[in-house]
Formats: C-alpha cells, structure tokens, sequence
C-alpha cells in the first residue's frame, strides 16, 4: 500500500516538476528575443504617446 502511494507521489510529482521546467525553459527563451525586439519599441511608443497626451 504505502509502497503504491509512495510511487504515485513521485510519479505525480516528477511530472509536475517536468512541467514546470518545460514551461520556464520556453519562457525565458522565448522572451528575451520578444523584449529586445518588439518589448523595447513597444515600451518607447507608449511611453512617447503618454508623454504626448499629457
């Protein structure tokens, strides 16, 4: 019983734990290109436009 529920958790656990890594992994490598590309002229045009209106 016990040695059922222990392989349960961590099976459940692994994958939660791969899942996560997975997720991390595509954001930070998908960011830093979006950021540097679209981010930045994203940010300076609303920052322009603020200044604009105000």
């Amino acid at each position: 019983m016990w040695q059922n529920v222990a392989a349960l958790v961590l099976l459940t656990f692994g994958v939660v734990v791969a899942i996560i890594i997975v997720i991390i992994y595509l954001r930070m490598y998908r960011k830093p290109r979006e950021s540097q590309e679209t981010g930045h002229d994203s940010t300076s045009f609303e920052h322009s436009s603020d200044d604009e209106q105000v």
